[in-house]
């Protein structure tokens, strides 16, 4: 009896984080600034990363009437849950994604942050946007 509490007590840990995340990020309406759209799913499977990582992207540079640039990523990355109080009154969840030579090379999501443009996606020319994201 003693083995078993002490092996559900060491799995308990890992499967406290695994889960399903839902990112929603909503451009600004700012034409000043480069923005994206994100739809996306992630499958966080430890404390610190997500495998299975799916986003819809909709980026669009700056500028009135400029044509809007669709992508699709697949991906796993980095977690990091700040929960409230930590950081701010809500509950902040930063997702990332770096990945050396290739389209998007880095995607910084800080979900549920109070600031308008707080999330950043990096295409490999340098070219940046901006959104706001939230995470569930």
């Amino acid at each position: 009896m003693k083995k078993l509490i002490l092996s559900m007590m060491c799995i308990l840990p890992l499967t406290s984080f695994a889960g399903e995340l839902n990112i929603v990020c909503e451009r600004a309406g700012i034409d000043e600034v480069n923005q994206f759209d994100l739809v996306g799913i992630v499958n966080q499977n430890t404390e610190y990363t997500f495998v299975n990582g799916v986003f819809s992207i909709s980026m669009r540079p700056q500028g009135r009437d400029q044509a809007e640039v669709q992508a699709t990523l697949q991906t796993e990355g980095a977690v990091k849950v700040f929960e409230a109080g930590e950081m701010a009154v809500n509950k902040i969840v930063h997702i990332q994604h770096v990945e050396k030579d290739a389209d998007i090379e880095y995607i910084s999501i800080v979900g549920n942050h109070p600031g308008q443009l707080s999330s950043t996606l990096r295409l490999s020319n340098g070219q940046t946007f901006k959104s706001k994201c939230s995470v569930k």
